[in-house]
């Protein structure tokens, strides 16, 4: 008989752990923080563009109003709207050509960042002005500071557009731009920027981030985060920098003086082509205390999504996969961008695409009122060690408790394996409407090694495991 194993709330509460070997290795579609101590199937996220999005959207920005304007980035470019009631619409395929590299809404019109130049759309009625300001051949993040101008990252400067009177692209007259407003050192591009405070910080192609009071001819001391690798996304989030820089999703937090590392995937849940992950400039947002992280891959890697992290207690999961079911074990995926909607449902959607090899899907997903079905939530538990080569453990029972009785939809499901490479076996399916425990045998025999799968379908909340 081997010492009982229990899985419960201490270790749902950790979420995914630093190694299978210490804590859960994956939590996938799952709620862990709504009600502590209990884990369950997280709110899904369907495709919320309908038919309307047909290509990847790179770039997102929100109106005052609460409209959200979404860009790809093929040839030819097509700015999406979406208003606050819900409705897609195209409202412009633009005529310039070349990369599309940002996006910004500021004084009635959106700026398409092209990677030579401005092109500005009337949001009104759609004008597009294809002449208003060149740019050095590159990638042009952006942002709108509290001071309401616009920055622009200009390869080897930044740049900054204010209004002077009611904004015209058409009109000089009505704006200034000073597409050399800052220099940066020789040979470093922006890649990323934010605001903390009154200060721009510039994310670079070289790993440092620049400090800048948007005012003085230079800059402040610069942070280094890793040198000569690029910084792909940052963000502002309780007063701090959020930085995304290298593989295996790496996070850093500045408070804007000094660095630390502050969260990484474990290799024991990516495996060792970590390295084939990324992150895209605007695939991180924070929204409600949990900082969301789109990890994709251009090549099979599973598993790839929305990550969530809990800026209080640092819990992680991976909170959705995309709308289509793939998780990077088939087919690679991209995410695009990450945006707050201010809205109850969906709070947030994000873009992405699905790299099927008889032709990409894409769309634009938001989260909903119900729960994750078909086996797509689950979690995975450590890899326990119960015995060894000369004794080795037996599991006779598993027992389950339930915060609450079954009912309707509500299925769990639980699976184990003796080995990290084997595949897993089902123990058993529970879905009796009005049971909130269960018990059954479980086969297991002859083991050094075990770890246990549980999928949780519809409101199944489950408290507690026992193995013994």
């Amino acid at each position: 008989m081997a010492k009982e194993i229990i899985i419960n709330g201490e270790d749902f509460a950790k979420g995914i752990g630093t190694s299978s070997y210490t804590g859960l290795e994956e939590v996938r579609c799952c709620d862990i923080n709504n009600k502590p101590g209990i884990i369950r199937a997280s709110i899904t996220t369907a495709k919320n563009s309908g038919a309307t999005v047909t290509d990847f959207i790179r770039y997102s920005r929100k109106d005052s109003g609460d409209n959200i304007f979404m860009v790809s980035g093929i040839t030819p470019p097509k700015l999406y709207k979406r208003t606050s009631a819900g409705i897609w619409s195209n409202i412009a395929t633009l005529t310039e050509t070349g990369l599309v590299t940002g996006l910004e809404v500021w004084k009635d019109y959106v700026l398409v960042l092209f990677s030579s130049e401005i092109v500005t759309i009337k949001i009104s009625d759609g004008t597009e002005n294809k002449a208003f300001q060149s740019l050095t051949a590159g990638i042009h993040p952006s942002i709108v500071g509290p001071d309401d101008k616009v920055y622009i990252g200009n390869e080897q400067t930044i740049a900054s557009l204010a209004e002077d009177t009611t904004f015209d692209p058409t009109s000089g007259d009505t704006y200034t731009i000073d597409k050399n407003a800052l220099d940066l050192p020789d040979g470093v591009s922006a890649t990323t920027l934010t605001f903390l405070g009154s200060k721009l910080y510039i994310g670079t192609s070289e790993g440092t981030i620049y400090p800048w009071d948007t005012t003085s001819t230079s800059f402040d001391l610069p942070i280094t985060v890793v040198k000569g690798q690029a910084i792909n996304s940052m963000i502002t989030a309780n007063q701090r920098l959020y930085i995304q820089s290298g593989d295996k999703m790496k996070i850093y937090v500045s408070d804007g003086n000094s660095i630390a590392p502050y969260y990484e995937l474990p290799e024991t849940l990516i495996g060792n082509d970590y390295q084939l992950g990324a992150v895209r400039r605007e695939a991180m947002v924070a929204i409600q205390d949990k900082l969301y992280i789109g990890f994709g891959s251009g090549s099979v890697l599973s598993p790839l999504g929305i990550y969530s992290i809990d800026l209080n207690t640092k819990q992680t999961v991976l909170e959705h996969i995309i709308s289509t079911g793939e998780d990077g074990s088939t087919n690679g995926i991209y995410i695009g961008t990450i945006i707050a909607t201010n809205k109850d449902e969906p709070s947030f959607l994000y873009s992405w695409k699905d790299l099927l090899a008889a032709g990409d899907l894409y769309g634009v997903d938001g989260d909903t009122s119900t729960e994750y079905t078909g086996d797509k939530a689950y979690f995975t538990s450590r890899f326990y060690q119960v015995g060894t080569a000369f004794n080795k453990a037996t599991f006779e029972t598993i027992q389950g408790t339930l915060a609450k009785p079954m009912v309707g939809n509500d299925i769990v499901k639980i699976y184990y394996r003796k080995s990290k490479a084997g595949t897993f076996s089902l123990i058993a399916t529970f879905d009796t409407d009005g049971i909130q425990s269960f018990e059954t045998g479980t086969g297991i025999y002859d083991a050094t090694e075990v770890q246990f799968r549980v999928f949780l379908n519809n409101e199944a909340e489950l408290l507690e495991l026992r193995i013994k």
